[in-house]
């Protein structure tokens, strides 16, 4: 094939190693794919060193993209959206939990004086929403295991 194109053998064989001049085994060449591609090569000449680069991060990305989507179908790999709205609905249940804090514990604690006794009933209730979202993110992780497309919340302590 070197000889029907005019080049060295050397030359051939960078340009099926690098440049990907089509080959159909070791040593045979199919002249009617070759003619063209080498025809195609020669008008557009070696690409430069950009377009070289350009290439690498295409295939790249190209190889993340695949391997991430493969993960994503297997069901190790959350989506954006799915671990936005997982934390968005922790973040909820937080909030609101905490905005009931002083509601929950205002009647109660207002008729004792011991602080030691304050503390540990102030303790005990956050122990409380502790549990909850420990709770909510047990059932998060489980959801995302199965590859559940909704996730349901629950809640204790009225929240």
């Amino acid at each position: 094939m070197a000889e029907i194109l005019g080049i060295s053998r050397q030359r051939l064989d960078v340009l099926v190693k690098v440049e990907g001049l089509p080959k159909e085994g070791r040593g045979k060449f199919d002249p009617e794919k070759v003619k063209p591609w080498f025809a195609e090569f020669k008008k557009i000449g070696r690409p430069d060193k950009a377009s070289i680069d350009e290439r690498k991060r295409l295939l790249t990305a190209q190889a993340v993209k695949t391997e991430l989507e493969g993960e994503r179908l297997r069901g190790t790999l959350v989506s954006a959206d799915e671990a936005g709205n997982a934390i968005n609905q922790l973040a909820v249940i937080l909030v609101s939990q905490l905005d009931g804090l002083g509601p929950r514990l205002a009647n109660h604690l207002s008729g004792i004086t011991n602080p030691a006794e304050i503390q540990y009933e102030i303790k005990k209730e956050t122990d409380a929403i502790r549990e909850t979202i420990a709770g909510q993110v047990e059932n998060l992780a489980d959801a995302f295991n199965c590859g559940a497309d909704s996730i349901t919340t629950t809640s204790e302590n009225g929240g």
